[in-house]
């Protein structure tokens, strides 16, 4: 998050300098925050099911395929924030 932050304010000050709004600024920061909410509950929900999800195949294996359909849903989460992030970008 620290490292997106820091991109869009460097990345605007190389920008030519049309008008003296902060709005774009606030605009690109938040959507940084928005993905790196989105990502950083991504890899919580990610890395408690993976962990589940390795003791139950430890147990059953062949709940393999139904392990990988929770972590996809859970990965669903971190692409709906990039897409929101775009959404605020272009908006």
């Amino acid at each position: 998050m620290i490292f997106l932050c820091s991109i869009t304010i460097l990345g605007n000050g190389a920008q030519a300098q049309e008008t003296s709004s902060a709005a774009p600024s606030f605009k690109e920061i938040g959507a940084a925050i928005a993905f790196s909410i989105a990502a950083v509950g991504a890899a919580i929900g990610m890395g408690q099911i993976g962990s589940t999800g390795i003791s139950v195949l430890a147990e059953k294996p062949e709940m393999l395929s139904k392990v990988l359909m929770i972590l996809l849903f859970v990965e669903a989460i971190a692409i709906y924030g990039l897409v929101l992030a775009f959404l605020i970008l272009l908006g």
